[in-house]
């Protein structure tokens, strides 16, 4: 059986990952750590049910070195590990917690490294994020340090990329998707950062008011919904470049069958979504009625809407770069290497936003481990 070694496979893409590579006659060796009282054996028999008995769990902190793998572990799998992918990473945007970003994200590629040559691996794979591109207008599969990075996070993925190439000059492959959203057909994910950001703030205040009949001047109620005039500072014809998690781990896992030969593959939208029609989507969804998308500076038209205009700027400042223009992102080279296998991202339409914010809603916003019908689908593939 071929092993695969693979770290952040609880996270949004890993746990979405791990069946797909199980279908394709994976085993997977994976960092996870004991936490809450619960072993590595016990999170993953959580996370993956049945699944979770074609896995092995070892180490577990990307930040210690080799990964907290004992010397014993890794004498037992030289030698049996095929292919290394790091996957696990911090997503934080915020200057506050910068040093945090950096450790896990540099730090952790470096200890990923060591762990492979270790191994005895002589190539390496790494989930990074298109986002490198910093404010390029426009960045290739090829480009690497084309424009400037806006946050900690673009910065440290941008450093860990830098670290692949010096270690395996000609033989990584680094996977930068876009902004990864929930399942297209179930709206299903682990995660709710990026563009769930931006809901989780509205659906925020909205639970604020819920069941209250002392509104503010300014806000009102119309049986379920809520009118907020709330401005979100942004472009409405600037784009935002969704992907689902399906049809990402779905690339990702044909790829890795494919050897690194030193190419980095955008898992990003060839055709992405409007920012104005996603932010009228998303707000009437959640039940939110007069919020507007400008880039001109919010008027808010009493005290009560004043109040909540700040709370909602200050929760989403992070993401600002975001609303108001990204690169286009080449596609040729993940084009090249799938040919026939490749397949275009789903659209990330009305009715699939619809659905991602249903779930989202449903769980409200926390991340929960998936259904184990979905689940089975690895044992049938």
């Amino acid at each position: 059986m071929r092993r695969i070694f693979v770290t952040g496979v609880t996270g949004a893409i890993g746990s979405q990952l791990v069946p797909r590579l199980i279908a394709r006659g994976w085993h997977v060796v994976c960092a996870v750590r004991p936490k809450a009282g619960r072993s590595a054996a016990e999170r993953l028999v959580e996370e993956f049910g049945p699944l979770a008995s074609q896995m092995t769990a070892v180490g577990g902190d990307i930040r210690e070195p080799m990964l907290g793998v004992t010397p014993r572990e890794i004498a037992a799998l030289r030698g049996n590990i095929s292919v290394a992918l790091h996957c696990a990473a911090s997503v934080s945007f915020d200057a506050d917690v910068a040093d945090d970003t950096w450790t896990t994200n540099l730090e952790g590629a470096r200890n990923f490294l060591d762990l492979v040559e270790a191994l005895g691996l002589d190539q390496a794979h790494q989930v990074s994020t298109a986002y490198v591109a910093g404010d390029a207008p426009e960045f290739l599969e090829t480009d690497y340090d084309r424009g400037a990075a806006r946050n900690p996070y673009e910065a440290s993925k941008r450093a860990a990329e830098a670290l692949f190439r010096e270690r395996f000059p000609n033989a990584y492959s680094i996977y930068r998707p876009s902004i990864v959203v929930g399942d297209s057909q179930t709206g299903f994910t682990r995660a709710f950062d990026g563009y769930y950001g931006i809901c989780k703030a509205w659906n925020r205040i909205m639970r604020l008011f819920a069941g209250r009949t002392d509104l503010p001047e300014g806000i009102r109620r119309d049986g379920e919904r809520l009118y907020l005039p709330l401005t979100l500072r942004g472009r409405p014809e600037a784009t935002l470049n969704l992907v689902p998690v399906d049809w990402v781990t779905e690339m990702m896992a044909r790829l890795l069958e494919l050897p690194a030969t030193g190419q980095c593959y955008h898992l990003a939208h060839n055709a992405p979504a409007n920012l104005g029609m996603v932010m009228a989507v998303s707000a009437a969804q959640l039940g939110i009625d007069g919020a507007k998308l400008t880039p001109e500076p919010p008027e808010a038209p009493s005290r009560g809407v004043q109040v909540m205009q700040r709370r909602l700027d200050g929760h989403l400042e992070r993401y600002t770069c975001y609303i108001n223009g990204e690169a286009i992102f080449g596609h040729s080279a993940v084009q090249a290497a799938l040919g026939e296998a490749y397949t275009p991202p789903p659209l990330v339409d009305p009715d699939a936003l619809r659905r991602m914010l249903d779930y989202a809603v449903s769980v409200d916003f926390e991340g929960q481990p998936e259904p184990a019908s979905r689940r089975e689908f690895a044992r049938a593939g």
